[in-house]
């Protein structure tokens, strides 16, 4: 299971850190800034037809934007790249069937419980089976859930651990940023504080995104 996006993402970051370290102190220009986002909005763009990922596509886009609002300070850059987002997400509704459908799904699982919402709807089941305190580690039903080991794994976790772990894992990822942040805070320099709220921020956001 090698996701090239997986990496990607780490190194796409890694090279925005540098980018905006490099070129803000010196001048701010809104031509050189919005660059990267323009180069997000591509490639998060090309991944979406060759792979019809919506979930990789929008969390390039926020994690160019959150980097980017990092170094500048400047609200519009959320803005605008929630309008890019919105476009991004339009696009893909209106042009891919498998977008569409995903959408769709997970705005209404019911609809077509069997079939194209059967994941979305196993997963909810899991979740509500697994009570206050769970089933117990060992004493699920994963296998139940399509790609349960990936991303439904809150699902699996959720039937085994009850709402009690479930919470108590949301409260670890909430301390990780915390951290991360806090990092961020004390660097030394402009690359390794963008950095660290840039993997923080791809943490927090890879984690609503697994779980909702």
């Amino acid at each position: 299971y090698l996701q090239p996006s997986e990496p990607l993402k780490l190194l796409i970051l890694v090279f925005l850190a540098a980018y905006l370290a490099d070129h803000l102190p010196r001048q701010f220009s809104w031509k050189q800034s919005l660059a990267p986002i323009g180069l997000a909005f591509l490639a998060a763009l090309a991944l979406l037809v060759g792979q019809h990922d919506l979930g990789t596509a929008s969390l390039l886009i926020l994690l160019f934007a959150v980097l980017l609002y990092l170094a500048t300070g400047r609200l519009r850059v959320l803005v605008i790249s929630g309008l890019l987002l919105l476009v991004g997400g339009g696009l893909g509704y209106g042009l891919f069937d498998v977008v569409r459908l995903r959408v769709d799904a997970w705005i209404n699982p019911w609809l077509d419980p069997s079939n194209r919402s059967y994941q979305v709807v196993q997963s909810l089941i899991a979740v509500a089976s697994g009570g206050i305190f769970g089933s117990g580690i060992g004493l699920g039903s994963p296998s139940l859930v399509p790609v349960a080991q990936s991303d439904f794994i809150y699902s699996a976790l959720a039937e085994e651990g009850g709402l009690v772990f479930s919470l108590v894992l949301l409260a670890i990822f909430l301390l990780l940023l915390q951290r991360g942040f806090s990092a961020a805070l004390r660097a030394r320099d402009l690359f390794q504080r963008l950095l660290a709220g840039g993997i923080s921020a791809y943490l927090g956001l890879q984690c609503i995104l697994i779980v909702s």
